[in-house]
């Protein structure tokens, strides 16, 4: 009987590891990393015509933010913001890392929306041709796998 009692007891708490462990591996996988299309117009209309921002989107861990530009005849110079849910005001996390894209180009962004207690991330560009109206477009994700 001792024994039986010993081996359920065992196979009680191996059932739990591997619930628990099999738990935090669906919870760590659970990030937005879904790719969203941006489609950037850049225009000599004043200043703010040359840069442009992706949506907010809900920044879930501490990966790096995802983008792949797919279509740009000039390069743009990117960088990460965090907003939080209740503000529209957003807040550099990219601590002065800035990443240039041309058409083609992809990079993992590295940022600290988590990490600094933003909920929301979105990727702010700006264009290296300040003299023509021009579009860039592709995809972006606020977490990478």
């Amino acid at each position: 009987m001792a024994q039986s009692r010993i081996a359920s007891k065992i196979v009680c708490s191996l059932f739990t590891v591997v619930t628990l462990a099999t738990a935090g591996m669906i919870t760590a996988g659970a990030n937005n990393h879904t790719d969203t299309v941006y489609d950037f117009t850049f225009s000599p209309s004043g200043h703010i015509g040359f840069i442009q921002t992706t949506e907010k989107r809900p920044k879930q861990d501490a990966s790096s933010a995802y983008m792949k530009c797919n279509t740009a005849p000039y390069s743009y110079i990117a960088r990460v913001y965090g907003y939080n849910w209740y503000g529209e005001n957003m807040t550099d996390c990219s601590r002065g890392t800035l990443y240039e894209f041309r058409a083609g180009t992809t990079h993992y962004m590295k940022n600290w929306v988590y990490e600094d207690g933003f909920t929301y991330a979105a990727i702010q560009a700006r264009t290296s041709n300040e003299s023509s109206t021009h579009s860039a477009s592709g995809v972006w994700s606020p977490d990478s796998i």
